[in-house]
């Protein structure tokens, strides 16, 4: 009923112009207006979204993508883009790492799965200390052995480092 006053108003030609030439203007009142309705009813809006998800599964899909590449990417920027270990850029192969270990707990406790961290550590204004880039290698490493070959300096590649620990028994 709302979208059909202005139309059947006497001004409605006045009321196109106006939402033509002010688009951002209006884009801030439906802002304001759906803030203002989601607090007051949030199970009509809730249930909006469940049918809207429901017609068009792919769009939702594809739109969470985007949003969670876009927060990873962020989350990234603010540790520097580069795994601290190697100095690894390829996005793909980075990881966010908890410096003093933990992460099992620290996830389980928060409940952060999947993006969830991320949003966790963007509302906590990612906290330098605690956490870092590594990449998917290091990452393994570190847990699995105790540290890093990259950071081992008297241990080649085949090395004591690999030698010490029978990797059979993690696996």
């Amino acid at each position: 009923m709302y979208k059909l006053d202005w139309r059947l108003s006497k001004n409605a030609d006045a009321t196109r112009r106006y939402r033509k030439r002010h688009p951002d203007r209006l884009k801030i009142s439906r802002k304001r207006w759906y803030q203002k309705k989601k607090k007051e009813d949030p199970d009509y809006f809730r249930q909006i979204l469940r049918e809207r998800r429901k017609e068009n599964p792919d769009k939702f899909r594809q739109y969470a993508l985007t949003a969670r590449n876009k927060l990873r990417k962020e989350v990234f920027a603010a540790y520097g883009n580069k795994c601290t270990c190697c100095g690894e850029t390829t996005q793909e192969f980075l990881t966010i790492d908890h410096v003093y270990g933990g992460g099992k707990k620290h996830r389980q406790d928060f409940n952060l799965l999947g993006a969830n961290l991320y949003y966790w550590l963007r509302e906590n204004n990612y906290p330098q200390k605690e956490f870092q880039i590594l990449c998917a290698n290091c990452n393994m490493a570190k847990a699995r052995y105790g540290g890093c070959p990259h950071k081992n300096s008297n241990t080649d590649h085949q090395g004591s480092l690999w030698k010490e620990k029978d990797w059979y028994s993690t696996v």
